[in-house]
């Protein structure tokens, strides 16, 4: 054969190719694409999720051929694209993460995953353990739902339908943040962990004939209840079969805010009229719903029967751990609800989207910064690195223009006015390149620094009355150069925490909208070829091979909880207008700076508490909470609230704002919504029978490890906050 010389080009450059890519010639080859086939996948609730939460996700696999032991891996991205590994089954339970099929043998997996942006793509994956070879890989099916933005609330419902759907054409959100509902009919859709839960606002249950609640596993009930209990809203429709919820060790029994007296027809529904707009139609007693009758009721009743039998609540809302119920004396899926044309609007105002809309001032200011939620300007504030200094633009263009200059024209005027020969060009252009490039190199030593620093901000939530612990970390850090981290995340409770009672995880953080780097934005593909993993969830939560450019933070935020032995010093009661009187005492072991306590629309200044110091109420003067927090100012007969400042990086008031927003008029005041982590606004709490003791601490209650080893002080800035939840006791309830 003779080969001419475009021949002996083509094979020279596919021999290089070859020489310097066997990475990727062996990894293209290794991966079987015929090996599995995916038959069905399942995400989310009826395929409604969310954006930058966890989710879970079950995928149906079938072997074509027999396939040895590997290790089922599903790759997402995360809020700025770079890919993240989650285990199909973890350590903890999840059904193991290896798999080993005979062919035509069908498999499925668990997975709980945090979707990236909404135009990021999903894909699974078959590794051998034992050389981390790829031995399948293939991307989700692209008909897969794509997740609803990080800020659109989501209600999912199980079991039958209470009319949720109707009730929707009753809210007044706008189209683009509007509720999105989701309905879950069998357990199968439903998840184990309550951190599945974690991008669901309410979940409406109806109870019925009890048909889901016999079908969940253990797993699931315990999940729905620690789900409440970490934040979250359960609207609970117990009616005729709240007896039996009540019976024996029966788990629910917990969600019933009161002592059960009898199970009887309605008697008056002159409220529930007035409520809906709609008039129920009773034709005799036994068309009469069945109502269950509660005595002393703990929470806050919100709806009565009509004045003949107003001793009789029919919605009562309560406090349940860090969580809400709303507790419903009615089946509101019962066939006379079903047919009554008011149950959309009593169904709307349960899950709290009846009232009018907020205002959302200054617009084109929050488009400006970049955010639209109250996150996203804690995120901004954690982004000021000290140390660490942003070269503008224009220093840039100075030096490139300064630098075109000199070697241009400049170069050639100097040595011609000198009389020098330009020839001397070969020597003075090499002597400013160098120059220019030790400029650059100062500027970038001088501007990054050259050690990895932290901004780590947290919110301990300590529930005083059952002792458990619930905490939130934001931490951003920054690399001084391309590097990629292995980080472990270590907790010290402020009290004695109960044996095997902590477990948390450490993920990335995402920005809620459409702005520059946000979920929701177009955003490109990392370069980053290798994804990293997640260590979730555990004692010591972390991530592995985490990559970091040069000059650039990673947002992460961990959440963490545990139960605690606490001390029941503490003892507040109602005086008869409503004002909370008797002894506040700090039941931690580490002392509470910049304190205060907040009841109802009461607030009260503690300054400092040491560990078991005392205060009593009674020593202080009750503030209006609300002007506080909007930082009321008077000037010639008239009192009005300071404005928020949305483009403010002061850390400690973005906290406090996240803490208590609603109760500083929410978004009407600040102009932003809290959508994103709504869960750390406890005002609800304050209207439900608890008090509120917070303080900030020197030290934080949870320490980064990069490499096992704890980053220096000095090269950590911290905020930390403990809220204490301290049961209030009503004037009739103590007085017995």
């Amino acid at each position: 054969m003779v080969w001419g010389s475009a021949s002996k080009f083509h094979l020279f450059t596919l021999a290089l190719f070859l020489l310097f890519c066997p990475p990727l010639f062996c990894h293209l080859s290794a991966a079987d694409s015929s090996l599995l086939s995916i038959k069905h996948v399942d995400i989310g609730f009826g395929g409604a999720y969310r954006s930058g939460f966890w989710t879970p996700l079950t995928v149906t696999l079938v072997a074509n051929k027999s396939v040895a032991l590997g290790e089922l891996q599903l790759i997402a991205a995360d809020g700025d694209n770079v890919p993240v590994v989650y285990f199909a089954g973890d350590k903890t339970g999840f059904q193991g993460r290896q798999v080993q099929l005979a062919a035509g043998q069908e498999v499925s997996r668990r997975v709980y995953l945090k979707v990236g942006p909404k135009t990021s793509r999903l894909s699974i994956r078959l590794i051998d353990p034992a050389n981390a070879k790829v031995l399948w890989q293939s991307r989700l099916p692209e008909s897969l739902p794509a997740p609803r933005p990080a800020t659109t609330p989501l209600v999912v419902t199980l079991g039958s339908s209470v009319g949720v759907d109707d009730a929707l054409n009753f809210t007044r959100r706008s189209e683009t943040d509007a509720l999105v509902a989701a309905e879950a009919n069998s357990p199968a859709e439903l998840a184990d962990h309550w951190w599945g839960y974690e991008g669901v606002d309410t979940i409406f249950l109806p109870t019925g004939e009890l048909g889901i609640l016999k079908q969940l596993s253990p797993e699931q009930t315990t999940a729905i209840l620690q789900w409440v209990q970490q934040g979250g809203h359960l609207v609970f429709s117990a009616g005729s079969q709240t007896a039996n919820l009540l019976m024996g060790d029966s788990p629910w029994k917990g969600l019933i805010p009161g002592q059960l007296v009898e199970i009887a027809a309605m008697r008056d529904a002159a409220t529930l009229e007035s409520l809906a707009g709609e008039t129920f139609p009773f034709t005799d007693d036994a068309s009469r719903p069945l109502v269950a009758r509660l005595t002393a009721v703990r929470g806050k009743v919100e709806l009565t029967q009509g004045p003949r039998a107003a001793d009789v609540p029919l919605i009562i809302r309560t406090p349940y751990g860090f969580g809400e119920v709303t507790f419903v004396a009615l089946d509101l899926e019962e066939e006379r609800f079903a047919k009554w044309a008011g149950r959309p609007r009593l169904v709307a105002g349960l899950l709290r989207e009846s009232k009018a809309p907020q205002e959302q001032p200054g617009g084109a200011a929050v488009t400006r910064l970049g955010y639209t939620d109250l996150i996203g300007q804690l995120r901004g504030a954690l982004e000021q690195f000290p140390g660490v200094r942003v070269v503008n633009f224009t220093t840039v263009a100075i030096l490139i223009i300064t630098y075109i200059l000199l070697i241009g024209p400049l170069d050639y005027l100097v040595l011609q006015r000198l009389g020098i020969s330009r020839s001397l060009t070969w020597v003075t252009f090499p002597l400013l390149a160098l120059l220019f490039c030790g400029i650059a190199w100062f500027t970038a030593r001088w501007s990054h620094g050259n050690s990895p620093r932290l901004n780590q901000a947290e919110i301990i939530d300590i529930d005083a009355e059952r002792g458990r612990v619930r905490a939130t970390a934001w931490l951003h850090l920054y690399s001084p150069e391309t590097k990629t981290y292995d980080l472990a995340l270590h907790t010290r409770a402020a009290a004695n925490a109960r044996p095997g009672t902590t477990a948390g995880h450490l993920t990335w953080q995402g920005l809620p909208g459409s702005g520059l780097g946000g979920l929701d934005a177009q955003q490109v593909a990392s370069s980053v070829v290798d994804p990293y993993e997640i260590e979730f969830p555990a004692a010591i939560p972390g991530l592995r091979s985490l990559p970091i450019q040069v000059g650039s933070s990673k947002s992460l935020v961990a959440r963490w909880w545990q139960d605690v032995a606490l001390p029941a010093d503490s003892n507040l009661t109602l005086n008869e207008h409503g004002v909370p009187m008797g002894d506040i005492v700090n039941p931690l072991d580490v002392e509470l700076h910049d304190c205060i306590f907040t009841f109802n629309i009461w607030m009260y200044r503690v300054r400092k508490l040491g560990p078991g110091e005392r205060f009593s109420l009674s020593d202080g003067r009750p503030l209006y909470l609300e002007s506080r927090l909007q930082q009321h100012q008077g000037s010639d007969f008239k009192d009005s609230a300071t404005p928020w400042q949305r483009d403010s990086d002061d850390v400690p008031t973005i906290l406090q704002m996240l803490m208590y927003h609603e109760a500083a008029k929410g978004q009407t005041y600040t102009g932003l919504t809290h959508r994103y982590q709504p869960y750390l606004d406890l005002s609800s709490q304050l209207t439900s029978g608890r008090g509120l003791l917070v303080g900030r601490v020197e030290k934080p209650a949870a320490e980064l490890h990069i490499a096992g080893s704890p980053l220096p002080a000095d090269q950590v800035q911290s905020w930390t906050y403990y809220r204490i939840m301290i049961p209030v006791t009503p004037k009739s309830a103590a007085a017995k």
